[in-house]
């Protein structure tokens, strides 16, 4: 739910699909090959099924093609609503599908505990285990001191979590520059040292990213 009221406030108010606010929405897309009908009775099947459990509570389903882009430009302007809003912290990690729910719970509930007033703005994706947990400042901190107190103690919890869970640190974005030194603390001497192995094999002079994604262990090209 944040997550979509950033969103829907950067958009300028732009109507949510619900008229009714949930703590967690999933948008989901059916393609096939098989005709319009067959599709639309296979969507309705899960919606009834998902209703008659009490897995969904409410539900809209597009009916244009306007409602369909109406509908993921919601989801694809989450993140640009959070860099201009300012003191997000992003943190990129991969669960298995089965330990998301779990994940969520105990990552924002150790996060909140640090600050309380903290905005919860995530998001992700389902059939992958792709979650950006990425805590927002409070409306009332400003983006700076927001990032200098808590950037690192958070993103190391997040982290941590994600790894106890057999996840990835580095889930959708890669580990680049800003996790790259993290690595020694969730990969043993011997991977980094068969990375390297291939990063000299298929760039001997270190010329491809040079300081990107391996730390620098002994015996390694200088980053």
């Amino acid at each position: 739910a944040p997550a979509l009221d950033l969103v829907l406030e950067y958009l300028s108010n732009a109507p949510s699909p619900l008229p009714a606010r949930h703590d967690w929405m999933v948008l989901i897309e059916l393609t096939s090959g098989a005709d319009e009908d067959s599709l639309n009775a296979t969507l309705m099947e899960i919606l009834e099924t998902g209703l008659g459990n009490g897995w969904v509570v409410d539900a809209a389903v597009a009916s244009s093609l306007a409602d369909i882009q109406q509908f993921w430009r919601i989801r694809e302007e989450i993140s640009d609503a959070q860099t201009r809003t300012g003191g997000s912290i992003k943190c990129d990690i991969s669960v298995p599908v089965s330990r998301i729910a779990q994940f969520i719970e105990k990552a924002s509930a150790d996060v909140l505990a640090l600050e309380p007033a903290t905005r919860m703005v995530i998001y992700g994706h389902m059939g992958d285990g792709n979650v950006h947990f990425n805590p927002l400042r409070p409306r009332d901190r400003d983006a700076k001191s927001f990032l200098a107190q808590w950037y690192k103690p958070v993103s190391d919890l997040v982290d941590g979590l994600a790894h106890a869970e057999n996840g990835s640190i580095s889930a959708e974005h890669g580990i680049g520059v800003a996790k790259r030194d993290d690595l020694r603390q969730y990969k043993s001497q011997v991977e980094l040292e068969l990375m390297w192995q291939v990063k000299r094999a298929l760039d001997p002079k270190n010329l491809l990213n040079p300081g990107r994604v391996l730390p620098q262990i002994d015996g390694a090209a200088a980053s």
